[in-house]
């Protein structure tokens, strides 16, 4: 005899389509007792096919012979069951909750019973990808399915207060701005759960570009004093950033952030070379990093790690700085990465990752940015290399998962361009546009080039000096 839970669940399923709709988005096979499975799926392939609740006859039709080897016996139980359809998230919760009992035991086994002598694992690798499977099981176990709903008239009210609230308050609408004057106007700063992408051939700078666009939103408006003798600037508003760096170990990661934040070259860093002045700016660099209150984090992950350790890490980060969670995550590259399961082929893999990134940071209401490659060649018959979506990393799914992608344009002699121009080719709330940055790469900084615009530093007195 069928458990009762499975018989309900079943039942629910044969009442309407929109309890159906549910169960086909929401169940899974394995989540049934044996007894049940062929049961469910023939409900659920019928109505996959024929886009309704299946009847007896549809179901007898379709089955077979197998409908009078129990399936027959099973059904006249289903549909003596009765349900009420608002219990159904109650039971779909138990039902949950039990196969999540099973994930456990099952792994349970393999890593102990099956591997493990009391001392010494007989398969190390085995029982990791067990445990691996199980993360990854659970966390899609209980998955969140709905971020938010509601009717449009249901909404109206609130709409109307909130848009008050932001007339009254311009500054609760603004994202995390990233230090770009045309990029901060088109989007107003990258909004929680949003994710950004910054396409670029190998050399054309899109890892620098991430790393400016985080250093930019962690300092926000306050300017690095040059010296050591000058005082501290009050702080101003800023951004706490998470920065996993897959493709760079930690230490150069390090020497390119403080070139950055300092203005001072990155070989007299890396070499000791800097000279008197210089070595005055990274004292007085390092002391305003050191006293700045916003964190920003490096994190040095291996090629190969997953969406399950960076939201770990962010997730102990959280409680490190709880009163500076991180307001941005820079992921540099997101190519490098595993997804949580094997998708069969490397488009896909790379797929699957940027649904995680991007449903990482809705989960978790954090803004994302992280460069891909460009890989597919261009088309010669152009002339030069087109900005479009369609040369964006393996695969297409990536530019499909982002809010907003950018582009790197590569010129002939690149490398001795002394600007660098980015195309906004995808913007789900603007326009597309062409951005031209001046590139200062010998000190690790990218500057706008709008009309008028010079990069400043703090000096201590009236507030800037020349950078370049």
């Amino acid at each position: 005899m069928a458990p009762q839970l499975d018989l309900r669940m079943l039942a629910y399923g044969l009442l309407d389509d929109k309890n159906m709709l549910s169960m086909v988005t929401a169940v899974i096979e394995e989540y049934f007792h044996p007894d049940c499975r062929v049961m469910w799926k023939l409900i659920a392939g019928c109505y996959r096919k024929y886009k309704q609740v299946p009847t007896e006859r549809t179901l007898r039709q379709v089955a077979g012979d197998a409908w009078q080897n129990g399936l027959a016996d099973l059904y006249k139980h289903i549909t003596d069951t009765g349900v009420d359809p608002r219990e159904y998230p109650v039971d779909l919760e138990e039902m949950k909750g039990r196969f999540n009992e099973q994930l456990l035991r099952r792994a349970g086994k393999t890593v102990f019973q099956e591997n493990f002598n009391g001392s010494n694992f007989s398969d190390i690798d085995g029982a990791n990808k067990a445990v691996r499977d199980l993360v990854a099981d659970i966390d899609r176990l209980h998955a969140t399915e709905v971020f938010r709903e509601g009717s449009l008239a249901g909404t109206a009210e609130d709409s109307w207060r909130e848009y008050l609230r932001i007339k009254d308050n311009p500054e609760l609408a603004a994202g995390v701005h990233l230090g770009f004057d045309e990029l901060d106007r088109i989007t107003n700063g990258l909004r929680p759960s949003e994710l950004l992408l910054i396409g670029g051939e190998s050399g054309t700078g899109k890892s620098a570009l991430t790393m400016n666009m985080c250093v930019n939103a962690w300092l926000g408006k306050n300017k690095v004093p040059v010296s050591p003798s000058q005082p501290m600037p009050a702080f101003t508003p800023g951004r706490s950033v998470v920065y996993f760096t897959i493709e760079m170990p930690f230490e150069a990661l390090l020497r390119r952030l403080h070139a950055c934040v300092a203005g001072i070259p990155l070989h007299g860093i890396r070499d000791g070379t800097l000279t008197d002045e210089e070595m005055g700016r990274y004292r007085a660099a390092l002391r305003f990093i050191r006293e700045y209150p916003h964190p920003f984090y490096v994190v040095d992950i291996p090629r190969g790690a997953s969406m399950r350790h960076v939201e770990v890490k962010y997730l102990e980060l959280c409680q490190t700085y709880p009163d500076n969670p991180p307001d941005l995550l820079g992921l540099d590259y997101i190519s490098l990465m595993t997804p949580d399961r094997d998708e069969g082929s490397d488009w896909l893999n790379v797929g699957r990752l940027a649904e995680q990134l991007h449903e990482f940071g809705r989960v978790h209401n954090i803004a994302s940015i992280s460069p891909v490659q460009l890989n597919r060649a261009p088309r010669k018959d152009l002339g030069f290399a087109r900005p479009d979506q369609d040369r964006i990393g393996r695969s297409a799914m990536l530019t499909q998962n982002a809010n907003i992608v950018l582009t790197i344009e590569k010129r002939k002699d690149e490398h001795l361009q002394r600007d660098m121009r980015v195309h906004i080719i995808k913007m789900r709330d603007g326009e597309q546009s062409l951005m031209v940055f001046q590139k200062r790469l010998d000190i690790m900084r990218l500057y706008d080039s709008m009309p008028g615009w010079t990069p400043t530093v703090y000096d201590g007195t009236d507030g800037t000096v020349d950078a370049t």
